[in-house]
């Protein structure tokens, strides 16, 4: 009785002490403790103090009750409550962060250390899960048609300019909406007072006839010349569905006017047709519209990240520039590749497994199909091992030719293997080798160096120059597309301008060698202001230096080693057949040496007998 009064003094003495039915409030503004809390503690410029402890003494607490908390003051200190089996850290200091919910489904489990967005029950330290929802994406493709064969008579001439464009199945199958726009370039003007009547098809269907740009001014439209495009207003055929799961898509021009001026190097009227799809693409469960996500690369070296059999992102060992599968099954990061690859298609198929076993390849790298592109320049050859099959009289006479490999300098091997079968050819005409000797006798073999010393350096070189060749020889040049070091020179960039005098025209294209990130680069780009001392490009340059390498010109000249080749083949034949020539009016003249050197010897017995005839009178 005596210590229940000594308790019931001190509580009299405290600033407010409230007793109501089944709780105690302690405040300073006398209210009653809140019916759901056992002891209700109020107070704005004081804190409800927890006993503080070593985690030692936290552990020495014998039997402790489930739901106890106390503050640790070592060893990650934080508030820790026992959970009736181990003490568990319930504040950010100690490692893990109080329970929140963000939005009705983001979560954080204090107890595992796990996030998750867009789940309350993450099962990862992050787990990120999409809400599974779409949006619409366009995805673009563009396909180029050039037709070079107006008619004078304006009635169609067979041989339209033709192309196709590739769409990809999933694109195809899943797009809500397509629309076709045409872009017109090139000489659309016509010359000679014909003007142009272009009709252009999509499909089979006639999208238009007499087709113009809206301004009738000639653009250069070549594709592979950065060309100017001048948009139409033609989309009269419904794309949705004539197009709608179409994975090829047929593209056909015609021109039915004049003949053309070239025009930008380039004759004749380019179509651009440009197919945008929209396609339903999944929203995405995370996107970083700033910045990196870095994952710690404990190799030393900057290494790729893949999937593998059981779907978790994993980083590929190595430091190499390419994503590798070994044939024992590993994935890397290396320079070299051991498997074979088919590029383009499927591998060659075995159809005799007698010769071939199965699981042949026809080589460690193959490529299959082409890409259709136009050719550049005049006098374009495709040659085998026998020589000339095909000449482009122009470049863009033939858009549809198919390329399985482009190499801007030089292929190396030990063999070249051409096809070269009789049954292929349409033979013409056997070469005359007198005129080829006497050709060859005419080519002029010089000593050079290059003017790129860096690519090239700095070795004399003994060969033809195209040019001169090509007076002599013109059927052993060809023209292509190519830029020339013309300026050769470093330059200061300095608000956009390149501060260089008299070495580029408006419009020219020139190429610059740039260095970003310690990697040098190229770039080809438009020269779209020239002042007096400096000139503007049509890229942003984020640079203090550049190196201008030259000009782009579409007349570089290429010798045909092979041609030249073929012709001193044929020369050769014709000095054999002077030699054989020669062997046989020698072996003549020697006959008939030997004939006159037996008629010496008998006139010298005739000489005797007169001597000694005379001497016996």
């Amino acid at each position: 009785m005596i210590k229940l009064l000594q308790q019931l003094f001190i509580f009299l003495l405290l600033p407010s002490f409230m007793l109501a039915q089944g709780g105690v409030g302690i405040n300073n503004d006398n209210s009653n403790p809140d019916n759901s809390a056992m002891l209700d503690v109020k107070s704005t410029d004081k804190g409800l103090l927890t006993p503080r402890m070593t985690e030692a003494q936290r552990n020495a607490i014998p039997t402790p009750a489930t739901g106890l908390l106390i503050y640790q003051t070592d060893n990650t200190p934080g508030f820790y409550v026992y959970d009736g089996t181990v003490w568990t850290a319930v504040t950010p200091g100690a490692g893990g962060a109080s329970n929140w919910t963000a939005n009705g489904n983001d979560i954080y489990n204090a107890n595992t250390g796990r996030v998750g967005i867009g789940t309350t029950t993450p099962t990862a330290a992050l787990n990120v899960r999409g809400t599974g929802a779409t949006t619409p994406t366009q995805e673009v493709y563009r396909g180029y048609v050039n037709d070079l064969n107006g008619s004078f008579s304006g009635a169609t001439d067979g041989t339209p300019g033709v192309a196709t464009i590739a769409i990809p199945a999933a694109t195809a199958a899943t797009a809500t909406n397509i629309t076709v726009d045409i872009n017109l370039g090139g000489d659309l003007d016509g010359a000679f007072g014909f003007p142009t009547n272009l009709e252009v098809f999509l499909q089979g269907n006639s999208l238009g006839t007499n087709v113009t740009a809206p301004t009738g001014t000639p653009g250069c439209g070549d594709p592979n010349n950065g060309g100017v495009y001048y948009p139409t207003s033609i989309n009269g055929l419904n794309a949705m569905t004539s197009l709608a799961g179409l994975t090829t898509i047929n593209l056909r021009a015609e021109d039915y006017g004049g003949a053309f001026d070239t025009h930008c190097g380039s004759g004749g009227i380019w179509v651009e047709y440009v197919v945008t799809y929209t396609v339903p693409e999944p929203e995405p469960a995370m996107i970083v519209d700033n910045g990196i996500i870095q994952v710690q690369d404990f190799t030393g070296g900057i290494a790729g990240l893949y999937s593998n059999t059981y779907g978790d992102i994993v980083q590929a060992d190595g430091t190499g520039a390419l994503m590798v599968r070994n044939p024992d099954g590993t994935i890397t990061m290396q320079d070299y590749i051991e498997n074979s690859i088919t590029i383009g298609g499927l591998p060659w198929e075995v159809t005799n497994p007698t010769l071939f076993p199965a699981g042949t390849r026809s080589a460690i790298l193959e490529v299959r199909g082409g890409y259709q592109r136009p050719l550049y320049g005049g006098n374009i050859r495709e040659y085998d091992s026998t020589g000339v099959t095909r000449i482009h009289s122009n470049g863009h006479t033939d858009p549809l030719d198919q390329f399985s490999i482009h190499a801007d300098f030089n292929i190396g091997g030990g063999n070249f293997f051409a096809h070269s079968d009789a049954r292929i050819k349409n033979v013409l005409r056997r070469s005359d080798p007198k005129e080829d000797l006497e050709r060859l006798n005419r080519v002029a073999v010089t000593d050079y160096k290059y003017v790129d010393t860096l690519a090239k350096g700095t070795k004399e070189v003994k060969k033809v120059i195209a040019q001169e060749l090509r007076e002599v020889y013109p059927e052993a040049v060809t023209f292509t597309s190519r830029t020339i070091p013309n300026i050769y020179q470093s330059s200061t960039v300095q608000e956009g301008w390149i501060l260089l005098s008299n070495v580029v025209a408006l419009n020219d294209m020139i190429e610059l060698k740039v260095v970003t990130d310690g990697k040098e680069s190229s770039r080809m780009v438009k020269v779209v202001a020239v002042e007096e001392d400096r000139f503007q490009i049509d890229q942003a340059l984020n640079l203090d230096q550049v190196f201008v390498y030259g000009k782009f010109v579409h007349d570089f000249h290429i010798v045909d080693y092979d041609a030249l080749t073929t012709l001193n083949i044929s020369a050769t034949q014709a000095l054999l057949q002077r030699v054989e020539a020669l062997e046989a009016e020698n072996a003549q003249l020697k006959s008939e040496n030997e004939s006159l050197s037996g008629l010496k010897a008998e006139v010298a017995e005739i000489k005797a007998l007169l001597n000694m005839t005379g001497k016996n009178k």
